[in-house]
């Protein structure tokens, strides 16, 4: 079932639940795992106060047991206040994962309650893995990273991060779409404004000329586009190239891996061939729908009507293409791991 709201009212909260609230005025998220009243009694050490639902977490100073009450409230140096309490949704569908914020949901599923709520204590009596959360990471070892390898008994890259390099990707391709549709645009323009001129000086002899060139104007848009499209598309490719080529160099050293990894300097094959999949998908969305952009556009009697809705409609073919190609992926290989096991 899919759950659009993260929101959970505390009557509701149970034993392993991975929950989380914003901080920072929501740009960022703080996550923890909820355990029962017996569960903290097992703590080492034992919590001064111990109430029927306690979260562990992990921030700046470490793992720590605290009240649901404590770890809805933010107390920083300029914001003191409580925040709304949110669960995070496990074996999300792969499409509304796509749309949703990053690390408010996952595709995984999650262990059984009993199960999370042993590998949080697990970890907190543990002077090794204690030792090894003490130090705070936003990269490799955040809070998220606690929760969720409580949950799923995996090690992750921090959803949050990732998205931040995904936004970039796509924020580079958008822009190379849209500054080469830009200057097309005014090229085509000028060309057309040069052959007008022609035609007013001299209509007799160049007039055959002048529709010939219009039509080869309009027609040469089609090559634009196709043009401008295949340069993001090979900008997109060329950093993710990079990226992964950086992974093949570092992959042995396990420690290395993981900073390139999480920092968002590499990608595994995986991702590498699934982002491959995307980019050329999007782009020829965006390629086609800038076209019919530039259709509906020259039918708006203002200036720069036609690039404008070239643009718009390039980024809209864009963002549902890549949304559309990820969730379609992430379901395959969901498929394709539930067959194998």
């Amino acid at each position: 079932m899919v759950v659009w709201s993260q929101y959970v009212d505390r009557s509701n909260v149970s034993r392993g639940n991975h929950i989380y609230a914003l901080r920072k005025l929501g740009i960022y998220q703080h996550h923890g795992v909820v355990i029962g009243r017996a569960d903290a009694y097992h703590l080492k050490p034992k919590p001064e106060i111990i109430e029927e639902f306690m979260v562990i977490e992990q921030n700046l100073e470490g793992l720590r047991v605290v009240t649901l009450e404590n770890f809805l409230f933010e107390d920083g140096n300029f914001i003191k206040r409580k925040h709304s309490l949110r669960r995070v949704q496990y074996g999300e569908n792969s499409f509304v994962y796509g749309i949703k914020r990053r690390g408010s949901s996952y595709i995984q599923d999650a262990l059984p309650p009993d199960l999370i709520v042993q590998n949080a204590v697990l970890i907190y009596n543990d002077p090794k893995e204690k030792q090894k959360w003490s130090t705070y990471s936003l990269l490799t070892r955040n809070c998220e990273h606690f929760a969720f390898k409580c949950c799923v008994e995996t090690n992750m890259l921090s959803e949050q991060v990732l998205a931040k390099y995904d936004l970039l990707s796509n924020t580079l391709s958008t822009a190379t779409i849209t500054v080469g549709s830009l200057l097309w645009g005014w090229s085509k323009k000028l060309l057309t404004n040069v052959i007008y001129i022609g035609e007013k000086l001299v209509p007799s002899s160049i007039t055959n000329l002048t529709i010939t060139s219009l039509d080869e104007v309009v027609k040469a848009s089609l090559l634009g586009n196709a043009i401008t499209s295949g340069i993001a598309l090979i900008v997109e490719i060329s950093v993710l190239t990079i990226r992964w080529v950086i992974y093949l160099c570092v992959k042995n050293n396990a420690e290395t891996l993981n900073t390139y990894l999480a920092a968002g300097f590499a990608i595994d094959t995986k991702r590498y061939v699934k982002s491959l999949i995307q980019a050329g998908i999007s782009n020829l969305s965006s390629f086609g729908m800038s076209i019919a952009g530039a259709a509906v556009g020259a039918f708006v009697p203002l200036p720069g009507a036609t690039v404008g809705f070239s643009i718009l409609f390039g980024f809209i073919g864009y963002t549902i293409a890549r949304w559309g190609a990820g969730g379609l992926l992430d379901a395959f290989e969901k498929m394709i791991t539930g067959k194998n096991e």
